[in-house]
């Protein structure tokens, strides 16, 4: 008798992927954490004065431990996927960029974005790199 091949199963639980959270609480109205992102640290959002609409986004898949987020009155940030960073302050007062065509790590530094900067990988698609 010939047996079938078994069926692939996913890997993992085969559940949905867990919504972004913050561990401390509920993170800010215009703030949207991508599927399995989380965001530690009880400070996370102490300086966090945006009233932009979708002020920060970060992508799927994230970690963002002891990450401080300064965002001015008209700040934005955006965070691509698969980004971990660790005990960062992300400073902007207008808008900031950190695409992840590929992982990125970013570890105990004092990120600083002018309105003329955009923060892209380095190793980012040309075609990604937004000139202003």
């Amino acid at each position: 008798m010939n047996k079938a091949a078994p069926i692939p199963r996913p890997i993992g639980d085969g559940e949905r992927p867990s919504p972004g959270r913050w561990t401390q609480g509920t993170p800010p109205d215009n703030v949207r954490l991508g599927p399995n992102t989380v965001v530690t640290d009880d400070l996370a959002f102490k300086r966090f004065h945006s009233n932009a609409v979708d002020a920060l986004i970060i992508g799927a898949n994230c970690t963002m431990d002891g990450v401080h987020f300064d965002l001015g009155l008209n700040g934005r940030m955006v965070i691509g996927d698969y980004c971990y960073f660790t005990n960062a302050v992300l400073l902007c007062e207008l808008e900031v960029r950190i695409l992840s065509p590929i992982p990125t790590f970013i570890h105990s530094r004092l990120l600083n974005a002018s309105p003329t900067q955009s923060l892209v990988h380095p190793w980012a698609k040309a075609s990604l790199v937004h000139k202003f």
